[in-house]
């Protein structure tokens, strides 16, 4: 599959005319929740010709290619990237720190993330897990008076409990949270029943779509359900404790132009 992933990179640098400096895996596969079955999300950055950079009409900052079932391609154009990492972005910063790295062209790639690591705003991103949180509790609110919890459900519940955890985590350690769903768990479960909870949960949606293990009870989802509602409540106002934080965007702009050779 690896093979795969970056002969369709290579046909979309022939295709947009562009270099493809950075790629990594996104979603499941980088939560490290996938299953055989699981797609493969890939997120990259790429840098434009001169001449495209220069033109009076703009191109598109961005590339979003489906090869088939399996394997979707979602990439920025490095001008882009400077204005996401300002902002905080979360994707930007799951795709940066993804354990499941293709390839990594430039040392810039790496000064990104020492920004990120230093200057990310905590805020942005708790605010952005919580809301997370709260979309898929409602979700799992009508999952809980369904006869039957089918395994799209069961990744609902999955993406609650990592918004949960990574929100936590934020509050916990002023720190940018694993992107690996386990080392979240570890790190942030309270106690030995969350973990045992969480792992449930983990264990069940890795078992696969057409496994019996992979069943999740009424009980069990109610119980998930309380849970992830009570700590949500106590979410309410605490980003109201994390300190503000920015990237100097001058500091962006040099590690862009020095990409760029310029």
């Amino acid at each position: 599959m690896r093979r795969k992933i970056i002969n369709a990179i290579q046909h979309l640098e022939s295709e947009y005319k562009v270099e493809v400096i950075f790629a990594s895996e996104s979603g499941s596969r980088a939560y490290g929740t996938d299953t055989a079955n699981s797609d493969h999300d890939i997120r990259f950055i790429y840098v434009n010709s001169l001449r495209n950079y220069l033109n009076v009409v703009k191109s598109s900052d961005s590339i979003v290619e489906k090869y088939d079932v399996e394997l979707e391609l979602h990439g920025w154009d490095l001008l882009k990237v400077g204005p996401l990492l300002i902002k905080s972005n979360p994707s930007l910063y799951e795709a940066l720190f993804s354990p499941e790295i293709y390839f990594e062209k430039v040392k810039g790639i790496d000064q990104f993330r020492h920004l990120a690591r230093e200057f990310y705003s905590r805020k942005t991103l708790f605010i952005h897990y919580r809301k997370i949180l709260k979309s898929n509790l409602k979700s799992i609110k009508v999952i809980r008076e369904k006869e039957t919890v089918s395994y799209t459900d069961l990744k609902t519940i999955i993406q609650a409990i990592r918004a949960l955890l990574a929100a936590q985590f934020i509050l916990k350690y002023q720190l940018l949270p694993p992107v690996v769903l386990s080392e979240l768990i570890e790190l942030t479960s309270n106690t030995e029943s969350q973990k045992a909870l969480y792992m449930m949960v983990v264990r069940k949606k890795q078992a696969g779509i057409d496994n019996p293990k992979s069943i999740i009870m009424e009980h069990e989802v109610n119980e998930i359900y309380r849970f992830l509602s009570q700590e949500h409540e106590l979410l309410h106002e605490k980003e109201l404790l994390l300190p503000e934080s920015k990237i100097n965007k001058q500091d962006v702009n040099h590690i862009v132009w020095d990409i760029l050779g310029i």
